[in-house]
């Protein structure tokens, strides 16, 4: 006779990829170092793949990084036949974090206790690839963290196994202050779960929270419009990183007397919002004063003290003005 499922150790193929993932991680390598709980832990990721100029920058998932800390086995999967290499290693749950793929059907059911998820939002509320993302460009006031099973067809699709209080996004949290705050609640979270093993008889938990999805980000995204306020273009800063804008230039071509005109794309960052218009009017408008870049919003400025014009390096604001002039006009699309 088999023994219960409750008693049965676990032995665990860990999928992920970001920082959020690398907190799960190590709570649970924790966990299974202080319990008879865990027989084995291994890490899961997909292979680097090249960036940058001519794809000849070679860059680390960070959770493979911390595996290698732990002493954690790492695996490499890309495709669904990849996942056929894992079965020798008899793992009898996954936990997928930030993984950013579907974990195959057939891996799934091939497992005792199927598969958890770790997901950075109360849902279904922001459902999708970019919850983080969203509740700071929407400016809640809080959010939260879910742990649920794997749906073995669809993202965020399995039942709420549980699900954290609200947190708070304080007014200067920005995309890594709040990872990490959401990681750390949600390795906790993780090891609640198996600690009580709710995977092992399931009950799903029903969630007050309305249904939404946060698609995943694209460049387009982190497209000013300057007739949005200066609290909706800071917190899409503290949701993306680096911003951009658009300036008519004038150029000059090898082949024409006359100077072009061109709207070369600029790029902004170390940027702050602000309540006063400092004498500008129009959204866009732009003035120089105390060495940071001030921009008119819809109701008041922000100020910026990196820029990075088309074709040029980044510079300060001073550096730009000297080139352009401590006056000006940001295009909105």
């Amino acid at each position: 006779m088999p023994p219960p499922t409750n008693t049965v150790p676990l032995r665990i193929a860990f999928f992920g990829s970001d920082h959020f993932s690398c907190e799960s991680l190590k709570r649970l390598h924790q966990f299974s170092v202080q319990t008879n709980q865990v027989e084995s832990l291994h890490l899961v990721t997909r292979s680097i793949k090249p960036t940058g100029r001519k794809l000849k920058q070679f860059i680390e998932y960070p959770v493979a990084i911390e595996a290698s800390k732990l002493n954690i086995p790492v695996h490499r999967v890309d495709t669904s036949p990849h996942f056929h290499g894992l079965q020798s290693y008899n793992f009898n749950m996954a936990i997928a974090v930030s993984f950013g793929k579907l974990i195959p059907r057939h891996f799934l059911e091939s497992l005792q206790f199927g598969g958890l998820n770790v997901h950075p939002s109360l849902l279904p509320k922001y459902s999708g690839a970019s919850p983080i993302q969203y509740a700071l460009m929407n400016d809640d006031k809080y959010t939260g963290v879910t742990v649920q099973t794997l749906h073995p067809t669809k993202f965020d699709g399995g039942d709420i196994l549980l699900q954290s209080d609200k947190i708070s996004i304080d007014q200067e949290d920005n995309y890594t202050s709040l990872e990490k705050k959401l990681g750390e609640l949600g390795g906790s979270l993780l090891v609640q779960t198996l600690r009580e093993k709710r995977y092992s008889d399931p009950k799903p938990l029903n969630s007050s929270y309305p249904y939404s999805y946060a698609r995943k980000i694209t460049p387009k995204d982190a497209e000013i419009k300057w007739s949005n306020t200066a609290r909706q273009i800071k917190r899409k800063y503290d949701a993306l990183g680096k911003v951009y804008t658009w300036k008519w230039v004038e150029v000059k071509k090898k082949n024409s007397k006359e100077p072009v005109s061109e709207l070369h794309r600029v790029i902004l960052d170390d940027i702050r919002d602000h309540r006063d218009n400092y004498g500008l009017t129009e959204p866009g408008n732009y003035v120089f004063r105390d060495d940071r870049l001030y921009i008119k919003t819809a109701d008041g400025t922000l100020s910026v003290n990196k820029i990075k014009q088309q074709y040029h390096n980044e510079e300060t604001a001073q550096s730009y003005c000297n080139r352009r002039g401590t006056n000006g006009f940001f295009q909105s699309p």
